[in-house]
């Protein structure tokens, strides 16, 4: 029954798109080492608070991007754990058996990665977004600022030119 269930599942992750074949990733993420080589912060996070964004759009963001992180780093932890598995697996198990395994946790590693670069992409894109945002509100208030001291010299040039009007 359990090497049903583990046959079953080994199909089950192929039906659902994955593969244990590290030859379709990237080369640097065909190795389990290369997951331990990331940022211990990634580069958003860091800038979402040295940057200048408003309290509550960091309040907003920051709990979701914490537990991102968390659970990246239960991720990397897995791997650990999976390293010392391999090494001395049950003999019910092939090492073919045990060989795909790692393939698929390598290939659910590198989806992991790229969505944290997304989630990198996504942070970044939100705050250059806010600086623009905040950009064009003070673009517009110094639009206004203009109008009415255009508006004041239309008005009353006396208030630009006072000497001349005390000449005449």
């Amino acid at each position: 029954a359990k090497r049903k269930a583990f046959v079953d599942l080994l199909k089950g992750l192929q039906q659902i798109g994955l593969t244990h074949r590290s030859k379709a990733l990237p080369f640097d993420e065909q190795r389990l080492p290369f997951f331990f080589e990331q940022p211990i912060v990634s580069h958003a996070f860091a800038s979402l608070f040295d940057s200048k964004a408003p309290s509550s759009l960091v309040s907003r963001i920051e709990p979701v991007y914490r537990r991102a992180e968390q659970y990246f780093y239960r991720s990397i932890d897995t791997i650990k754990s999976l390293q010392v598995a391999s090494a001395s697996f049950s003999k019910e198990l092939s090492s073919g058996e045990v060989d795909k395994c790692k393939g698929f946790v390598v290939h659910l590693m590198h989806l992991l990665l790229r969505q944290r670069s997304a989630l990198d992409s996504t942070v970044d894109n939100v705050l250059n977004l806010k600086r623009v945002a905040s950009q064009l509100v003070d673009l517009k208030i110094f639009e206004s600022n203009q109008k009415l001291g255009q508006q004041t010299a239309t008005d009353g040039s006396e208030l630009l030119h006072p000497q001349a009007e005390s000449r005449s």
